[in-house]
């Protein structure tokens, strides 16, 4: 007997160097060490156990368990100020705690930290601590309320997992993500609070949470995992944000209690038993971003009575709607030729033999669309017989669409479309004359808002009068870098935003242009003969090579004694640019049909010359009168334009590059160096000719939009 008493003592001090603590005469913890700089003392007669000290307690683990490991006689915990971190699993089965006091030196709370603490009500996290770790309340049966403060970042997997008695939870504004299985099985659950940056809800995170009624998921969420909502039954009701792009399967898996579900529009698929088993639903909606509904995705939702599809669904799958006995509408948003394209011939099937009643839609997005702009047009930037008309057929169109037929949508999209592009815009006409003067006549004088604002079609005369000692050179286009008349007298009709230059020089002077072979001009440089006699070289005149689309090797051709030559003689010489054939090749331009210019825009990005290039391929009927040919731009900063939800027509907004269209070879092309992803961009060419009753008539091509450099 005294040989075992002997062995047990040995064993018990074995324990106390190994675990560090001490026991009292009846095997109690009194006191110990579990940290560099922490102690502890137990009072059992009150079951209080007290924390003294600074810095971090011990993390343990199943295989080193803490001191405390399922100790039933800890009543209350003191953690004293000065101690930062409550290590992983420490008080892990202390079934008969009922209350903790931390500190706001705590900023971690470890994993598992009071799994098991059945008996603990309630615990008072402080702002102090930013990170808790996975299962650190779980099975916390008695557990009532939690306030999860702004510090902390994360919901732990399992956190609240089995925490049957909990009822209401809040979840601070700091939280990002909630993990896995975090409030599962919280029966009681039924006040959640969830703050303004939750970005994810794990997989199954608010699981069999059956006394959970509603709930406001903030608009930073971007995921839901799967079953992440499943069998809550009490849940009346629930709105997916529209940031949401992924929604797991089972997510709202037997939400029995489920009248009524607002899809996030931002998601392309409902995965398989998404809404399965939700009884009560009644109607669903499908997002018109949504493309697949995948098999049993709303099985057995037995009073589902009508459905709503969009038409760009591509796959639904044949069991999507299995069991669903009260349905009997099916509401397509298209037309019987887009649902026989789109959609799986097993699902028509399905809804064939079960007797679905299909009720197809006419396609108003066009006709929405046009509304839309024409409502942001404004009086004042167009003549007022032409956007009376088109305000006479806006206001024409009914504000129910429901009841007419998709012929007689058409024919009103068609007619405010016409109108629109019949609109006669106020466009820019900025003149300048430096070392000179300018007079403007107008053929219509009613057609001119102010000195820069002139409505499109009207013809003006310019005439140019150079000062004392110049004499005029030509009418130089500013945008396009183009002469566009060499007459000091220059009638056009202005049908683009017009920007001239008066160009005049020095008499008894001479020009040296370096010009592509289209005319387009480089770089300029004038000087007295005089002054070119004392010049012996123009190198330092010589600009870069401009891009040429498909070729390369660029040069200016020319030999500099001859030129020299001819400028100290006073004469003027243009220096055209020459190339070598790449192996790039051009597009084909279009064929006129029926008298009517044919227009095609295409587009192209040189990564290594970071030019962007827009050519287009012209086609032009034999004796067709053109006023003129260009391409439109309109740019913005990138941030601030989505060039897909806007068409380009003439107006006074955009900037129009031209050209000579009795020089076309059939394709025009523009190079815009340095092409940044600063600005998005609408690009649209365009052609105006006289009809055979001598009518002013603008043709359009397809747009282009540019995002990023990238056309989409």
């Amino acid at each position: 007997m005294r040989k075992f008493i002997s062995i047990f003592i040995s064993f018990a001090m074995a324990l106390s160097i190994v675990f560090g603590f001490s026991f009292s005469a009846s095997a109690s913890v009194s006191n110990g060490k579990c940290g560099a700089d922490v102690t502890y003392s137990f009072d059992k007669t009150n079951g209080v156990l007290t924390f003294s000290g600074s810095g971090e307690i011990n993390d343990y683990s199943y295989s080193n368990n803490s001191p405390f490991y399922k100790n039933t006689d800890i009543k209350t915990i003191k953690i004293g100020t000065g101690i930062t971190t409550i290590g992983n699993e420490l008080f892990s089965g202390c079934s008969s705690l009922t209350e903790v006091t931390i500190p706001d030196s705590v900023t971690r709370i470890g994993k598992s930290a009071f799994k098991g603490c059945s008996s603990l009500s309630s615990v008072y996290i402080p702002n102090s601590v930013t990170s808790m770790g996975d299962y650190i309340f779980e099975n916390c049966k008695g557990l009532l309320n939690i306030i999860i403060p702004d510090s902390v970042m994360s919901v732990g997997v399992r956190a609240f997992d089995n925490c049957s008695m909990l009822k209401s939870a809040v979840i601070g504004s700091g939280v990002t993500s909630i993990g896995s299985y975090a409030f599962y099985n919280c029966v009681n659950l039924a006040d959640v609070t969830m703050g303004d940056n939750v970005k994810q809800i794990g997989n199954y995170s608010f699981g069999y949470c059956k006394a959970l009624k509603s709930i406001e998921l903030p608009n930073s969420l971007n995921t839901i995992g799967k079953s992440a909502f499943s069998e809550c039954k009490s849940l009346t009701g629930i709105s997916l944000p529209n940031t949401v792009t992924s929604l797991g399967e089972n997510a709202f898996y037997n939400c029995n209690a489920l009248t009524s579900a607002t899809i996030s529009d931002s998601l392309t698929s409902i995965e398989p038993t998404t809404f399965a088993s939700c009884v009560n639903l009644t109607n669903v909606v499908v997002p018109k971003s949504v493309t697949n509904i995948e098999n049993y995705a709303f099985t057995y939702c037995t009073r589902l009575v009508s459905v709503t599809i969009p038409k760009g669904i591509k796959t639904i799958g044949k069991n999507a709607f299995a069991n669903c006995k009260s349905l009997k509408d099916l509401y397509y948003l298209g037309n019987e030729k887009q649902w026989n394209d789109n959609v799986s011939n097993d699902f028509k099937t399905w809804a064939s033999t079960n007797n679905i009643t299909l009720h197809f839609s006419v396609d108003t997005d066009a006709l929405d669309y046009l509304k839309t702009m024409i409502s942001e047009y404004a009086r004042n930037d167009y003549s007022d017989d032409t956007y009376t008309a088109l305000l006479n057929k806006f206001e024409s169109v009914p504000d129910d669409l429901l009841n007419l037929t998709q012929q007689e949508v058409d024919s009103l999209t068609t007619s405010l479309l016409e109108s629109m592009y019949d609109l006669k815009p106020y466009l820019n006409l900025s003149i300048t004359a430096p070392n000179g003067t300018f007079t403007v006549e107008y053929d219509n004088n009613s057609n001119v808002q102010s000195k820069t604002s002139v409505l499109s079609g009207t013809t003006v005369t310019l005439t140019a009068v150079p000062n004392d000692g110049y004499k005029f050179v030509g009418w130089y286009d500013t945008v396009n870098n183009l002469y566009f008349s060499k007459e000091s007298k220059y009638t056009f009709k202005i049908v683009a935003n017009t920007n001239l230059k008066a160009v005049f020089v020095k008499n008894n002077s001479a020009t040296l242009t370096f010009t592509t072979y289209t005319n387009w001009v480089k770089s300029t440089v004038t000087k007295t003969v005089d002054e070119w006699q004392s010049v012996t070289s123009i190198a330092g005149f010589v600009p870069e090579v401009p891009y040429r689309y498909s070729y390369i090797n660029g040069r200016w051709a020319f030999d500099e004694a001859e030129v020299l030559a001819k400028l100290q003689a006073g004469e003027d010489v243009s220096v055209v640019a020459e190339y070598d054939k790449g192996g790039t090749e051009l597009p084909t331009p279009p064929v006129a049909e029926n008298g009517v210019p044919a227009l095609e825009l295409h587009y192209n990005y040189d990564d290594v010359n970071q030019t962007a290039s827009f050519l287009m391929g012209v086609g032009i009927p034999e004796n067709c009168n053109v006023e003129s040919l260009g391409i439109l731009y309109y740019y913005k900063e990138a941030e601030s334009f989505d060039p897909t939800n806007f068409t380009l027509l003439i107006n006074n907004k955009m900037t129009a590059g031209k050209y000579n269209a009795g020089k076309s070879s059939g394709l025009c092309i523009a190079n815009i160096r340095n092409f940044t992803s600063e600005y998005n961009w609408a690009v649209r060419g365009y052609i105006s000719y006289y009809d055979a009753e001598n009518n002013l008539v603008t043709v359009y091509s397809n747009q282009i939009n540019v995002i990023n450099r990238q056309q989409v």
